[in-house]
């Protein structure tokens, strides 16, 4: 469509929504399409009533499980939680083989993981420690308070843990699948553990304003999203496709089939944010 001039916003979950809450709140939103997590749309939609139903062309090749019921939410992606480590550091032996591994001594000072003060990523992780594994040994809040004897640094963007593990600076980062995968194209040192305990999947999805002032253009770009085409790009660049039919695979050789993988409880996140923000700044502070 090169009669359609595409602008973009790119920014730390956190950061972007807060700049969406401050148009939203003086009702004069700039975006005509977000694409984020669902975590964060449920929350705006909640406080704001601020976007509007959309149906894509191609939603019949959309899983039903991630489908939301109001047409608000339109999956595009997803991405889950692995262990990122640098090559040149960490041996395939030596590194990490589940969540609970990273409380072992040996990676003191050597951990990078996302702020919940700056990252909507991070919660799908600490539900699935806190909430999902509550019970386990080693899981609940006890995970993060042995984690915090080995000194982890808490960053703003997964990006920066990347940057961060590339060079060395931190050997181990807790990061989304997304994120490692363009680092290797990039040609960094890096590689990642799916962890034999699982994993916390989010879906990205993309949402069309109320009243947004580009319609049309943003009905075209939510169902280029979705289709094959566009699935294959976001395949490539942005998030893990939604689609079965995306052309699609780890470098690794494995499958979907091959992990285990958890749809966090976006319910459980929203409703005990305030309480996990609090709790990590008690704990790092």
């Amino acid at each position: 469509y090169p009669n359609v001039d595409l602008k973009t916003y790119r920014a730390p979950s956190e950061e972007l929504i807060a700049t969406m809450q401050m148009e939203l709140a003086a009702n004069n939103p700039q975006f005509d399409v977000a694409i984020v997590a669902n975590t964060s749309i449920k929350t705006l939609e909640k406080d704001y009533d601020a976007f509007a139903p959309f149906v894509p062309t191609e939603v019949d090749a959309l899983p039903a499980g991630l489908l939301d019921p109001n047409n608000i939410e339109i999956p595009v992606g997803q991405n889950f939680y692995v262990i990122e480590y640098n090559t040149n550091l960490v041996t395939e032996e030596d590194a990490p083989k589940s969540w609970t591994d990273l409380l072992d001594s040996k990676w003191n000072n050597k951990i990078a993981i996302a702020d919940p003060a700056s990252s909507s990523s991070i919660y799908g992780l600490i539900w699935y420690i806190m909430e999902e594994k509550k019970g386990v040994d080693s899981y609940g809040e006890e995970f993060f308070n042995k984690l915090q004897e080995n000194n982890p640094i808490y960053i703003a963007s997964h990006g920066t843990i990347d940057s961060m593990v590339a060079m060395g600076e931190r050997s181990i980062g807790v990061q989304m699948m997304g994120v490692v995968l363009t680092s290797i194209e990039q040609g960094n040192p890096i590689n990642w553990v799916f962890p034999e305990d699982g994993m916390p999947s989010e879906v990205n999805v993309a949402t069309i304003a109320k009243n947004c002032k580009n319609q049309e253009a943003a009905e075209l770009l939510v169902n280029y999203l979705v289709s094959k085409e566009g699935q294959d790009v976001v395949g490539q660049y942005l998030y893990i496709p939604v689609r079965t039919d995306a052309d699609y695979a780890f470098s690794n050789g494995m499958k979907f089939s091959d992990i285990t993988v958890f749809g966090r409880d976006v319910n459980w996140i929203t409703e005990n944010k305030e309480d996990i923000i609090s709790f990590f700044q008690d704990l790092t502070s």
